[in-house]
């Protein structure tokens, strides 16, 4: 093994030489992520935000090429495109999901609710959006605790020799 400049010290496996470790205050990546790159969420959307020209009954029509992919989508479920046709039956819960949400009347007013009734509706809310089941409520620890006690067994006489 080389030996660094300050003697004792020794180069090697997990001890780099001194001079080429980070110093004390200074990024490791000082350049960094350029400010506006953006991530790949924020790609995706500029990209299906673009519009595109498309020709539909003689007439040009400008559209994003996320309704264009839709179109495709739809107009391939109707000539019978298996594929297609799985694809939209699979968007068509949560699209729901989301509707019945959208659709609702005037959403509750939380704030003037009693203690019991805000739980019961924050409950019915998780249960009707799909982030909860029923079943999982069955089988939590907050249900156990709120079951009535079971009956412990009786206790066995002490069986031990005087």
């Amino acid at each position: 093994m080389a030996s660094d400049d300050s003697g004792d010290y020794k180069v090697g496996r997990g001890r780099p030489p001194r001079h080429t470790r980070f110093k004390k205050g200074q990024s490791g990546n000082p350049k960094g992520r350029p400010r506006g790159s953006g991530n790949f969420h924020t790609l995706l959307l500029r990209q299906l935000n673009k519009k595109v020209t498309i020709v539909v009954d003689g007439q040009r029509k400008k559209i994003t090429l996320l309704e264009a992919a839709l179109w495709q989508l739809v107009n391939g479920a109707a000539t019978g495109k298996l594929r297609n046709i799985q694809l939209l039956l699979q968007m068509v819960p949560s699209m729901e999901k989301t509707q019945k949400m959208a659709l609702r009347d005037e959403p509750p007013k939380l704030t003037e609710m009693p203690r019991e009734q805000f739980s019961r509706e924050i409950l019915r809310i998780l249960i009707e959006s799909g982030e909860i089941r029923i079943s999982d409520l069955e089988n939590s620890p907050a249900s156990a605790a709120n079951a009535p006690a079971q009956p412990s067994a009786p206790a066995l006489p002490d069986q031990t020799k005087p």
